[in-house]
């Protein structure tokens, strides 16, 4: 059979190329998900996070590619893999030189894990920002100040009890 143009192809689906694989003798290949074209836009930050983004700032992006990963997969760690990581790790990483997009960074970011016994945790971004010279303490005050105040209520927890009836927590001598 000759084909004259490619669209003469028929197209064949996963299941076919793993049942190939498999009668020349290889594992069916892993297939990864799709990966999106473009990061999140908005983002809801949890009050943590922009302590991790002020926290990475001084480090240069376009360090070595080992510690480049080791501040990946930190950031990973301490946002357990969440967007909210993914982006911080993006925005810091779009910094440097060898950025090479956001789907190669989000493809980084899929394949780390935070299940092994002795993870990359954020104590090793504040030891590299120690071995750069960085106050890492002086850092996460920078970024603490960035937030309002907003008025808050002080309870004493010895006005709280216990109601027999429901087990609910009630505050006594107040409106509930």
């Amino acid at each position: 059979m000759h084909l004259k143009h490619y669209s003469e192809l028929t197209e064949v689906g996963q299941l076919f190329i793993d049942a190939v694989g498999r009668n020349n003798g290889r594992d069916p290949q892993r297939t990864l998900p799709p990966a999106r074209p473009i990061r999140p836009t908005t983002v809801l930050m949890n009050t943590c996070f922009p302590s991790l983004a002020a926290l990475i700032k001084p480090l240069d992006p376009d360090m070595g590619y080992d510690n480049w990963l080791r501040v990946g997969m930190a950031l990973h760690h301490a946002t357990d893999g969440s967007e909210e990581g993914l982006v911080i790790f993006d925005d810091w990483s779009a910094g440097g030189i060898k950025y090479p997009g956001f789907t190669d960074i989000e493809y980084k970011w899929r394949t780390f894990k935070n299940c092994c016994e002795c993870p990359v945790t954020i104590a090793t971004v504040i030891w590299m920002l120690r071995e750069q010279g960085h106050d890492s303490s002086y850092i996460g005050i920078e970024a603490e100040s960035q937030f309002e105040n907003c008025e808050t209520e002080v309870i004493d927890p010895s006005d709280i009890s216990v109601t027999p009836d429901s087990g609910a927590p009630c505050i006594q001598g107040g409106a509930a």
